[in-house]
């Protein structure tokens, strides 16, 4: 255990793009209503898990965790929105 030098386990790295776009229109003078679009995740990357670090395990170093979209840190996300502004 004593022997390892720093950072020999790394894991994936994780890449995620997120996305928002918004636009103003006006209602009345002082009035305006915003419509938002917010999107997490856009190109839907997957992320898995860093790998086992249990040394006296049969799944040291090995990715076991993550392999279900459910783990991969988070599938798409799209969401709208809408908002008066006065």
């Amino acid at each position: 255990d004593g022997t390892l030098r720093v950072n020999s386990v790394n894991g994936p790295g994780m890449r995620d793009v997120d996305a928002s776009l918004f636009r103003d229109f006006g209602i009345r003078e002082s009035t305006k209503l915003q419509l938002r679009g917010d999107a997490v995740n856009v190109f839907n990357f997957f992320n898995p898990s860093t790998p086992g670090t249990t040394l006296n395990n049969s799944s040291a170093g090995l990715i076991t965790n993550g392999l279900t979209l459910g783990n991969t840190g988070g599938a798409r996300v799209i969401q709208i929105g809408a908002r008066v502004l006065w």
